[in-house]
């Protein structure tokens, strides 16, 4: 996923991280965009919060508004499997109906994109998310703001398995509905996938564009 970033990421972008855990894509996206570009990034897990706002302290960015929230389709506080730093805190996840996950049970706030973030002028040029599943939920929250970015590129780790098949099915059609297609990120290409494909998937990085076929042209594989 970092070899995209850094292909795609330019100075004076707006970005939306959603689930920026620790900050590892964050920080390297907040460099690239510069002091012209912004960040606006979401993290509601408190075990990983103390995390993400050190690397935000101690390093020189004056670039990111950070929401101690999640991105979800209600304003609404919601349960959530939350995950150590010590163990795997990627996978702390909003819960939605029965849940075995590990972790503890907290209550976390979430808010509609669309009713706490402004649209800069032009749109948003990137969506980063790694959310365990709530993407659906937290596009629907934010579908304004989707439609008055037309240049917007998403990338995002890709886990079906995590989503039922009524969010996922809806998410498929959400994008495909805006002339967005889905590419799986490798090292040395973008592969697009359909929509089977991407229902039976394992968990890959993937990224979303309505321009496919120029970013395609433009890849620079990863240098081994």
């Amino acid at each position: 996923l970092r070899t995209i970033i850094k292909q795609i990421a330019l100075p004076g972008h707006k970005v939306i991280v959603l689930g920026g855990h620790v900050g590892v894509h964050a920080m390297l996206l907040s460099r690239l965009v510069g002091q012209t570009g912004h960040l606006d990034v979401f993290e509601p897990n408190p075990s990983t919060l103390k995390f993400l706002k050190a690397n935000i302290f101690f390093n020189p960015i004056k670039n990111i508004t950070l929401y101690e929230q999640a991105a979800f389709s209600k304003n609404e506080e919601l349960k959530c499997i939350a995950v150590a730093r010590d163990a795997n805190s990627g996978s702390s996840h909003l819960v939605r109906g029965k849940d075995n996950g590990v972790g503890d049970e907290i209550t976390v706030t979430a808010v509609r994109l669309d009713d706490v973030l402004e649209i800069p002028n032009g749109g948003f040029d990137i969506l980063q998310m790694d959310v365990e599943g709530a993407e659906a939920h937290a596009v629907f929250g934010a579908q304004n703001i989707i439609d008055h970015s037309p240049n917007l590129v998403v990338l995002q780790e890709w886990s079906p398995s995590w989503m039922n098949n009524d969010d996922l099915e809806q998410y498929l059609k959400f994008w495909r509905d805006r002339g967005y297609k889905f590419a799986k990120i490798t090292s040395d290409k973008l592969i697009e996938m359909s929509d089977d494909e991407l229902r039976h998937a394992p968990q890959i990085d993937l990224i979303l564009t309505k321009r496919l076929e120029s970013l395609t042209k433009v890849f620079k594989p990863l240098k081994h």
